[in-house]
């Protein structure tokens, strides 16, 4: 069984008998013994067949490569198709029971959820004093410490709370 070398360790052997014939043809008058171009020429062969095999690798993880890309393109095609299969389902149950009525039959069972968040009615009047607060004056950052403030009962002219109520199926 051959032992498998690193392309290092190849480009590594190149380079010491290359030395070799170098040496040996300085000291002969350029005469080089027949067994280090024969070795040369094996290890230079070895070399070959090791690039070629890195070029079938190459190759064989860009065609799996482009197999996951076109898989994760239908995956991501069916989870939307599936999500919005859910909404219309979702909006047929909220048609059918009504907002902010209960079902439960068998093994079904919808009910609601309320919940409140900040709407910014008026970005332009938020206090430059919060923006250097929240660092990154990024909306839904601003919005999460309006929240925080709107809780505690301070009065706040640029937001109000926005409430909704979300279908829980269970």
């Amino acid at each position: 069984m051959q032992d498998k070398k690193s392309l290092y360790q190849i480009e590594a052997e190149i380079n010491d008998i290359e030395i070799a014939i170098d040496s040996y043809a300085e000291k002969f008058s350029g005469v080089i013994p027949e067994k280090l171009l024969e070795a040369l020429n094996n290890v230079e062969l070895e070399r070959d067949d090791k690039l070629e095999n890195i070029y079938k690798l190459m190759k064989n993880n860009q065609a799996e490569i482009e197999m996951f890309k076109n898989e994760e393109k239908a995956l991501k095609e069916r989870r939307q198709k599936l999500e919005r299969k859910n909404e219309y389902l979702e909006s047929l149950v909220v048609h059918s029971i009504g907002v902010g009525n209960k079902f439960k039959h068998n093994l079904a069972e919808f009910g609601w959820r309320k919940s409140k968040q900040v709407k910014v009615t008026d970005l332009a009047k938020v206090p430059a004093g919060l923006c250097e607060f929240v660092k990154k004056p990024k909306l839904i950052e601003i919005k999460k410490h309006l929240d925080e403030l709107m809780i505690a009962g301070l009065p706040c002219e640029f937001a109000e709370f926005e409430e909704y109520q979300n279908l829980q199926v269970k």
